[in-house]
Order: structure tokens, then C-alpha cells, then sequence
């Protein structure tokens, strides 16, 4: 762990996910596998945005919960 925060996962199965933090310690990027994920916040702190290589999604915010995702 860095900084407290979880930074490698191998699940039962063998899966393996490898996590990194900003200096904030909000989740930056996630690699699960071979592919990478990587995360934008807004000004408030709220995650916006996931990056994969299939493409970007719009995370949804309605002021209380995340609601769903849209590519």
C-alpha cells in the first residue's frame, strides 16, 4: 500500500489489478489485466471520466450518488 491506499489486488481466480493515486489520493489509473483505466476529476473532487481503450465515458453525478456511466 501507498500512502494507505491499495495499490495491487490478485483475485482467487488470478486476476490481477494494480491501482495509482494522485498526490490527493483519488484513484488516477487501475490496470486490470493488460488494459488501463484512467480516471479525470472535476474541480470539487467528483470523478468525470473513465479512459479506456475502447474509448471514453461520461460519469454522471446527480448530487448525491454516481448514477451511471455514458460513452
Amino acid at each position: 500500500m501507498s500512502d494507505g491506499n491499495l495499490t495491487n489486488v490478485v483475485e482467487t481466480g488470478g486476476s490481477a489489478f494494480t491501482m495509482g493515486y494522485e498526490n490527493v489520493n483519488r484513484l488516477n489509473f487501475q490496470i486490470a489485466g493488460s488494459v488501463r483505466f484512467t480516471y479525470t476529476y472535476d474541480a470539487s473532487g467528483l470523478k468525470r471520466y473513465e479512459d479506456a481503450p475502447s474509448g471514453r465515458t461520461t460519469i454522471i453525478w446527480d448530487g448525491t450518488d454516481y448514477l451511471q456511466g455514458r460513452n
